[in-house]
């Protein structure tokens, strides 16, 4: 269900999807609300993403096209690492 808009929306021909949500943080440097280049992600959560049915490769997880272009809009874009706690 929660996949359900983005599968349509391929299903209509797009091609690129940006995701964006609200979290805490770790860092005190970032502040509420500000925006943050996501770099990597770490998984804290105790269960490991190489096991199961399926392995999902996650090294171009974050395009560097689509980097590339918020760091044209804003060279001064803070990176962070995302964390799943």
């Amino acid at each position: 269900h929660v996949v359900h808009p983005v599968r349509t929306a391929c299903a209509a021909g797009v091609h690129t999807v940006v995701l964006t949500n609200a979290a805490g943080g770790l860092r005190s440097d970032f502040t509420v609300g500000q925006p943050v280049l996501i770099s990597d992600h770490l998984t804290l959560t105790a269960r490991s993403p190489l096991v199961g049915a399926q392995f999902v490769d996650l090294v171009e997880a974050y395009s560097p096209r689509l980097r590339s272009i918020a760091r044209e809009i804003d060279p001064e874009l803070p990176e962070g690492v995302y964390a799943g706690l």
